[in-house]
């Protein structure tokens, strides 16, 4: 029977370790995953405002490009002027003219992306700083199950040690024993107490009889006489 109740207790704790492992593990997995999913929305964010900035970068060579053209074409004006041929001077006019508005709609949408690219780098780090403090709330977690875990073992070792009734069985076993102790003890005083008083009553037999038979001295005879004496009477 005590086997079995072995075997049992044993099947318990194992599925309850297999059921806690489990439990573990989902746990850990979750945080995985979470600190995962952070950083790859932090990734996709960073991917998004790199390509904004790509885009950014065409505009302002854009930029670049219609400013040149303006500035040339004025420069051209400004020289047909001074020749005097205002004709050639009027077509550089159109040309500064046009110019200038692809420059002003260039610019407006440079400017425009310029203000979303500052906003999204500020994003893509904000996305980078949580994908961090993900990681690092992943490893606390896992760290602080890992560590609940082992507390609980401890406390489960400190019930089973106070709950197993050893201490009681070993005062009752010390009790047990105590108490044949005593008992080995008392018949032992009983025995020897029987032994003397046999003793002592065979030398004062001895004595009475040396006395009557020939008024000899009193003095006991030794144990051993006394005893063969005792026997053959």
């Amino acid at each position: 029977m005590k086997a079995i109740g072995n075997f049992f207790s044993a099947a318990k704790s194992f599925v309850t370790g297999v059921s806690r492992d489990a439990k573990n593990s989902q746990i850990n997995n979750r945080a995985d995953d979470a600190a995962e999913n952070a950083a790859a929305a932090a990734d996709k964010v960073t991917l998004a405002t790199a390509e904004t900035a790509g885009n950014l970068a065409v505009l302002k060579k854009q930029v670049s490009k219609y400013e040149g053209e303006v500035k040339e074409w004025t420069q051209k004006m400004e020289l047909a002027k001074g020749a005097g041929n205002m004709d050639l001077a009027r077509t550089a006019a159109k040309e500064v003219v046009q110019a200038q508005g692809r420059l002003e709609s260039v610019k407006g949408q440079y400017d425009q992306m310029k203000a979303r690219v500052d906003q999204y780098k500020d994003k893509a780090e904000d996305a980078q700083d949580k994908a961090e403090d993900a990681s690092f709330k992943a490893d606390q977690i896992k760290s602080r199950n890992k560590m609940a875990d082992a507390e609980k073992g401890v406390h489960d070792a400190l019930h089973g040690a106070n709950g197993n009734g050893v201490d009681s069985s070993l005062d009752d076993l010390d009790k047990l024993v105590t108490q044949k102790e005593g008992r080995n003890e008392a018949l032992s005083e009983m025995s020897g107490d029987s032994a003397d008083a046999q003793f002592k009553k065979l030398q004062e037999e001895a004595a009475i009889n040396a006395l009557l038979n020939g008024g000899a001295s009193a003095e006991p005879a030794p144990a051993d006489a006394e005893v063969d004496m005792k026997i053959a009477g």
